[in-house]
């Protein structure tokens, strides 16, 4: 008889308890944070602009003549603070795959296989080219509308995610 006992925990693996695939993001959810996203940097802007407008003496035309002046004036300034907003936006999809709206809604965009999408994946390959294709007159409407309905598929992958090859999952939701 031995004296030996093995007192370690079972062995079993943590990939039989983990979920091998992540949970889609839902349609409301990607949504609201696409609206989010639209009012935080649409109110950037808005603001900046109009606090220049309203501040500069000669209020809109004083404000064009400023772009051509040396110098920091307040509208640059103003114009940078909003332009921070959308670095502060590249930071976040860098580091988590999330947007202002989608850190808000707790979703973040991923790579098909799971992992970390790089930036330059969102930006030029899920972004840009829906951007570029929404600025067609006529044509480019009808192809943002048939990236939007996409949606609506089973997996729900938009058009865009598809040409880049990402999903958008749920994530923890965070505001920090």
């Amino acid at each position: 008889m031995s004296d030996y006992q093995d007192f370690r925990p079972p062995g079993a693996p943590l990939a039989m308890f983990a979920s091998s695939t992540p949970e889609m993001a839902g349609r409301g959810a990607r949504l609201w944070a696409k609206l989010v996203d639209f009012l935080v940097l649409g109110c950037a802007f808005a603001l900046a602009g109009g606090i220049a407008i309203l501040v500069q003496p000669g209020g809109l035309k004083a404000v064009l003549v400023a772009f051509e002046e040396p110098g920091i004036s307040l509208t640059s300034l103003l114009l940078g603070l909003a332009a921070a907003v959308v670095v502060w936006n590249w930071v976040w999809l860098h580091h988590s795959g999330q947007t202002i709206g989608k850190r808000a809604l707790g979703v973040r965009i991923v790579q098909n296989d799971g992992t970390r999408a790089p930036l330059w994946r969102i930006l030029f390959l899920r972004d840009a080219p829906a951007t570029a294709i929404a600025r067609i007159p006529l044509l480019g409407d009808i192809i943002a509308l048939v990236d939007i309905l996409f949606i609506f598929r089973a997996d729900r992958r938009c058009l865009h995610d598809m040409i880049a090859g990402t999903k958008v999952i749920r994530a923890e939701r965070s505001i920090n």
